[in-house]
């Protein structure tokens, strides 16, 4: 259990962090392929979490949601490093709406992370609570999570805001608790952004100088700022964020008595590159909270994917596959024991089983005698 990412997975998070999600997405799944391969369960569980924040950044909930589920089932088989994993579930769980869910996990996360010093993980655990409660409209509860985090961040060296992005979440909740002093904030944001050229970081920070004009009575101002976000947007592959910003900007044309452009907000972000998901649904906070009100299912259920899973229905099929499965071997597969536990936790994330026992007792079910 070597822990320490190969190169390629060390460039794949460089690519994550300054916002080229494709190419991130195929040097950390690559990496990943590699842990598996060599057994490293450390790594493994480690591109696991990153790449749930790269597909939650991506609007792949899908994925975040499929990533973070074998993430805690990996876990959970090692007990390694559960603040971590509590973080990616609760992440991509806010963004899908599983609100007491989301936030027991990060909250158990943070509370286990503090216990073993790690303050990463506690950091990000409580960035999770606080867009969660900034989802839900409270933003009482997700200031008091967000506050001190981008001084935490900063503390720890990192410079990039992408690397961690706390900044924009925490400036926002201030805002909307009335602390207007946050001018400096915005400031560093952007000129991180500039300096950096990361298209979402210029992105969230002309949305948050917008909330703050707004917040001063000067929507007109607010008006102008949204104009530059949106076109840092059109360069930044996220189209969750794209969704929040044309949220706030409806919101800021219906103060300036500019209706007709308010309306025409909400079809312009629909039309961003969400890859099928329901960013603007979620942008609007009416997805926290109310998973799958817009009566699309946003996953297939356990009985689908069992069926995606052995769609080879042949009796030599389901003996070659399901049969090394369920007695835990991989012998007859001509595979290492680690991918077969590797790939174990993917299935069992993906049908949402436990255990072998619930996926042969799901075997019998589609074949009875």
């Amino acid at each position: 259990m070597a822990g320490v990412l190969d190169d390629v997975g060390r460039l794949g998070l460089r690519l994550m962090y300054a916002d080229r999600l494709d190419e991130a997405r195929e040097l950390l799944e690559a990496s990943y392929e590699t842990a598996v391969e060599i057994g490293d369960e450390i790594d493994r569980g480690s591109l696991l979490i990153h790449l749930a924040q790269l597909e939650c950044r991506a609007g792949r909930l899908d994925m975040a949601d499929q990533h973070a589920r074998e993430c805690a089932i990996s876990r959970a088989q090692t007990g390694l490093a559960i603040p971590g994993a509590r973080f990616a579930t609760a992440l991509a769980g806010a963004h899908l709406g599983r609100v007491e869910q989301a936030r027991a996990d990060a909250e158990e996360g943070a509370a286990l992370a503090a216990a073993g010093g790690n303050e990463v993980f506690r950091m990000l655990n409580l960035w999770a609570l606080g867009f969660l409660e900034l989802s839900l409209d409270d933003a009482a509860a997700a200031n008091q999570h967000l506050r001190d985090l981008p001084d935490i961040v900063n503390g720890m060296g990192y410079r990039n805001p992408g690397v961690r992005p706390v900044h924009a979440d925490a400036i926002e909740a201030r805002i909307r608790v009335g602390d207007l002093a946050v001018d400096s904030l915005i400031d560093d944001l952007e000129q991180q952004g500039k300096t950096l050229d990361n298209p979402w970081a210029r992105a969230v920070a002309g949305r948050c100088r917008r909330l703050l004009l707004a917040a001063r009575a000067d929507p007109e101002g607010a008006v102008a700022q949204f104009e530059r976000a949106l076109k840092e947007h059109d360069r930044s592959p996220q189209p969750f964020e794209r969704g929040r910003t044309m949220l706030a900007f409806g919101s800021t044309m219906r103060r300036a008595k500019r209706r007709r452009e308010a309306r025409e907000a909400a079809p312009r972000g629909a039309r961003s590159p969400g890859r099928g998901t329901r960013d603007l649904q979620i942008a609007r906070r009416a997805a926290v909270g109310a998973e799958g009100r817009s009566g699309a299912r946003a996953h297939p259920g356990p009985n689908d994917l069992l069926g995606i899973a052995l769609r080879d229905r042949t009796p030599r099929g389901r003996a070659g596959v399901s049969g090394p499965v369920q007695q835990g071997g991989g012998g007859r597969l001509f595979i290492s024991v680690r991918t077969v536990e590797a790939n174990l936790s993917k299935i069992y994330a993906k049908l949402g089983l436990r255990s072998r026992t619930e996926l042969a007792r799901k075997m019998d079910d589609r074949n009875p005698s």
